[in-house]
């Protein structure tokens, strides 16, 4: 583990650091001791740093499954990972089962907000946002991003109202109420 550190911190030297070297070290310090979270970050790092975001994947499930209960923060870079490589529900499963051991971190409902906005999922996305404001009321591109995925909603809703009403459902029958309501809240 500690060689492959040492490779890594070469990054700030003049040297041009070996990133496949000392992913390789993490990955034997991880053989040795397969429940060392940070090992398998490290070699992550390394895979991710090296320009191999699918082999930081791979290490990161690998410790997910062999880890009794993986930390936050790896769940956290797996999750980041899957969302970079447009994998936004994959993202969701992750970031899910991070939030599920701490709920109130923001970074991870941040995160979250933007696996289900990638996803198309605007409904869950209003609900991450929503709980990004409340926590940071005064970030105002928290409020921006409410904004657009209300919208995004109401234009879902705005839809399956025009595909009712061709189908001759009645007005009052159709989700225009509620595209009127989300089109509200996002002004």
């Amino acid at each position: 583990h500690n060689n492959g550190v040492q490779l890594m911190q070469s990054d700030s030297s003049s040297q041009t650091p070996d990133y496949e070297r000392a992913a390789s070290f993490f990955r034997n310090a991880t053989a040795v001791i397969p429940d060392s979270s940070i090992s398998y970050k490290m070699e992550a790092r390394a895979y991710y740093k090296n320009d191999q975001p699918r082999q930081a994947i791979q290490v990161l499930e690998q410790a997910r499954r062999n880890i009794s209960r993986p930390p936050t923060l790896l769940l956290e870079q797996l999750a980041f990972l899957y969302l970079e490589n447009d994998q936004p529900q994959k993202a969701i499963e992750v970031y899910k089962e991070a939030k599920a051991h701490s709920d109130q971190n923001v970074n991870l409902i941040h995160g979250l907000s933007n696996a289900y906005i990638k996803a198309g999922n605007h409904e869950q996305a209003v609900q991450m946002l929503v709980l990004l404001t409340k926590n940071e009321p005064k970030n105002v591109i928290y409020h921006q991003r409410l904004a657009t995925e209300l919208y995004q909603w109401a234009s879902e809703k705005l839809e399956e109202t025009t595909q009712a009403l061709q189908n001759g459902t009645k007005l009052s029958d159709t989700p225009y109420a509620t595209a009127d309501s989300l089109v509200e809240r996002a002004t």
